[in-house]
């Protein structure tokens, strides 16, 4: 896809759209491609979808086995590094427990 140019989409009645094939092409989109849509500006109803690649909130390492927690992801290392910091500087470490399993 070489030229920018504006495609328009209905939206069907779950709330779909479909993206064009060459744009998902040109992304490099596949099926399960994860992908975040947020509003940009709602006063001209404007949004950005974009591809993710989740990431531990904490040391920024991508991978498979992320917990997701109350506003991100964190990864097994840091999870235990965590816990240990906290079981041995913290009495708190059950709070901390039931922060991360919201």
């Amino acid at each position: 896809m070489t030229e920018q140019k504006a495609v328009t989409r209905s939206m069907d009645n779950l709330g779909r759209v479909v993206i064009p094939g060459d744009i998902r092409e040109a992304l490099g989109w596949g099926i399960g491609t994860k992908l975040e849509v947020t509003i940009s500006d709602i006063t001209v109803k404007t949004v950005i979808i974009r591809e993710i690649s989740p990431c531990c909130s904490l040391c920024r390492v991508e991978s498979e086995n992320l917990m997701k927690v109350e506003k991100g992801y964190i990864c097994p290392l840091s999870l235990r590094l965590l816990s240990f910091n906290f079981a041995y500087s913290n009495s708190n470490f059950q709070n901390f427990c039931k922060y991360i399993n919201k």
